[in-house]
């Protein structure tokens, strides 16, 4: 029922990520999960996209199963490309509800970029195997064997797909997009997840933004805490419905 949730994953998962927290909104609302281009079962695209590509893809994806409203609900990298929807779309996207935030300047973006390893293509004797595992271990803290090897699995076969989404957020210059999306903004964010620094600065400059914080999860919020962060969709997605059907 009602105005439904777009859900978009991180770098290297999939739609997979979301299946606890879809799991509670089942029978609740409505609830999109979309593998991003380059990644699980969505198709490869060419080149360098961008974050408006990604958006536009998306954009392309709602209209073809017939969605006008709808409220985002986003996970790191899909932060970025929800950004870009509710912007490109103001009449449409009715909330951004956000998880791990990449607010900061070009030069910590820069210097982020540069120290994310690149992916590794299959060789012969399978040695891109045991390093990816390495450079997905390195970014997964704290360690829940689940998530690590969830990410593991879609880093094997989102090879091109994780450079791509990677160089797509690292060249978003993400405040300049938040500041010209028109509806109602809200992060949701584990305490300990990685760029939970980040969300200093966020406060500072958009005291307009509400910030909830949610359990220890790290990287994982969706699959290790999803009841408080289906929770946290359904209450911004029917505040912002009822905000919607009041006159004036």
């Amino acid at each position: 029922a009602g105005i439904p949730i777009v859900l978009l994953h991180r770098t290297p998962s999939s739609s997979l990520c979301f299946e606890a927290m879809l799991q509670r909104l089942e029978g609740r609302r409505r609830a999109i999960a979309f593998d991003t281009p380059g990644f699980g079962q969505s198709f490869r695209p060419p080149g360098r996209p961008s974050t408006v590509d990604y958006a536009r893809w998306f954009l392309a994806a709602l209209d073809a199963l017939g969605v006008e409203a709808f409220h985002l609900c986003a996970h790191h990298t899909g932060t970025h490309f929800a950004a870009e929807m509710a912007r490109l779309a103001p009449g449409r996207a009715r909330s951004l509800l956000i998880s791990g935030v990449l607010y900061t300047d070009g030069g910590t973006r820069a210097f982020l970029a540069s120290s994310i390893p690149k992916a590794l293509p299959p060789d012969g004797a399978g040695d891109y195997v045991s390093a990816t595992w390495k450079i997905i271990r390195s970014l997964r803290e704290p360690f829940d064997a689940a998530v690590t090897h969830a990410d593991f699995i879609g880093a094997l076969t989102a090879i091109e797909g994780r450079d791509q989404a990677f160089g797509a957020v690292f060249a978003q210059d993400f405040p300049g997009v938040l500041r010209q999306v028109r509806c109602p903004v809200r992060v949701v964010q584990a305490v300990d997840d990685p760029l939970a620094t980040m969300l200093e600065r966020l406060k500072i400059e958009r005291p307009d933004i509400p910030v909830e914080h949610l359990g220890l999860a790290g990287i994982g919020a969706p699959e290790l805490l999803p009841d408080p962060f289906a929770e946290a969709a359904l209450r911004f997605a029917a505040a912002q419905d009822d905000s919607h059907l009041k006159p004036g």
